[in-house]
């Protein structure tokens, strides 16, 4: 799901009980041209917290990146396949996804 050649990812402590995801999409040039974050608790089944947090912060950064982009009236036709497509293609021209866990010590080592 994700291309590990266009992350980067950092480890922060966050205030007691608080733990989350933060993504920030990373233009060639440096720029931050989106980002996203989840501090929901709820996961889906079967996924760790950290790796629920990380799929909704995925799609939120495409929808994110697609209207602040472009048009209102082609963002509001383009489905989340589509967004999606676009986001992966950003990696295979240099952007990167630099992926921030906060209050998680290791994703790894999440409860389910």
């Amino acid at each position: 799901m994700f291309n590990r050649k266009a992350d980067t990812t950092a480890y922060a402590e966050g205030p007691p009980g608080v733990c989350g995801v933060v993504v920030m999409l990373i233009s060639p040039e440096g720029r931050v041209e989106a980002t996203s974050s989840d501090f929901d608790r709820s996961g889906y089944g079967g996924f760790k917290l950290s790796a629920s947090q990380l799929i909704r912060c995925k799609r939120s950064l495409a929808r994110t990146l697609a209207e602040q982009s472009m048009s209102t009236a082609l963002f509001e036709v383009l489905d989340g396949h589509t967004l999606d497509t676009i986001l992966e293609d950003t990696y295979k021209k240099g952007w990167v996804r630099h992926i921030v866990y906060i209050g998680h010590k290791n994703p790894e080592e999440d409860e389910r």
